[in-house]
């Protein structure tokens, strides 16, 4: 059955750099047979953000996000997030708005990964998310960048905005 609600699909997708290294078709072509995909499930608008470095191209049955938007705008009010391999879906995650991954983008693990999903997306569980988000963050900085403070630089602004309420 398909539905129709309030709330857009945004398709977050790849370079074309990355669909060339996995002998894929070019990004907008790639985007137009997921957009048939969905719509076996829903009739939401689909908005279309390519990677901003890329050529523009439109995708049939989409609207492609307004040039210079940012992805925090272009998730204002989003239903789901889809993509393959960009790091947008930990965006989502942080805006409280579920994936659905076809690739191995950063939040695959807890995220959905079909489109027959789209309609009830899998949103990780509040553990789930701190749990990702703390295996990145063991990444994030060497241990001469909190030697030198430079970890506390960045990361002490984040802090100070959750503890008072603030969006960082």
């Amino acid at each position: 059955q398909v539905r129709t609600e309030l709330g857009h699909i945004l398709l977050a997708w790849s370079s074309f750099k990355y669909h060339e290294f996995h002998n894929m078709l070019p990004p907008h072509e790639h985007a137009a047979k997921v957009v048939q995909e969905i719509r076996k499930y829903s009739n939401r608008r689909i908005v279309y953000r390519q990677k901003p470095n890329q050529p523009r191209h439109d995708v049939p049955g989409t609207i492609s996000s307004k040039e210079g938007s940012t992805l925090q705008e272009d998730l204002k009010g989003a239903h789901v997030l889809v993509t393959i391999a960009s790091s947008a879906c930990l965006e989502a995650l942080l805006q409280g708005v579920p994936s659905i991954v076809l690739g191995d983008a950063l939040c695959e693990p807890i995220s959905s990964i079909s489109v027959d999903r789209i309609e009830y997306p899998y949103l990780a569980m509040l553990s789930q998310r701190m749990s990702l988000l703390n295996d990145l963050a063991y990444c994030q900085y060497h241990i001469n960048e909190y030697e030198n403070g430079l970890a506390w630089y960045h990361v002490k602004p984040l802090i100070q905005a959750q503890l008072e309420g603030r969006v960082a």
